[in-house]
């Protein structure tokens, strides 16, 4: 039988990573961003909107503020949902 290996995307990094923050796993969810990036995934504005939101639910204001200022190298632009 035929076996293929399937290798994640920025929607599946974008779906896994909203799934943790909203159960507080921040960290990981954060070293599955650092994942994403090392791997030539571009972050887009999903991916940033997720994470800004999630890390601010869960207390981690400082952390999103840098994420916020960091999407801008990736010419993620914020969007009224991102704030």
């Amino acid at each position: 039988m035929c076996r293929k290996v399937l290798e994640p995307d920025i929607i599946t990094y974008n779906i896994i990573i909203d799934g943790l923050l909203k159960v507080g796993k921040t960290e990981l969810a954060l070293e599955l961003l650092e994942e994403a990036c090392s791997k030539g995934l571009k972050p887009n504005l999903i991916t940033f909107t997720s994470v800004v939101g999630g890390l601010s639910r869960n207390g981690k204001v400082h952390e999103a503020i840098k994420i916020f200022h960091y999407m801008e190298g990736f010419g993620a632009r914020p969007n009224a949902y991102t704030y």
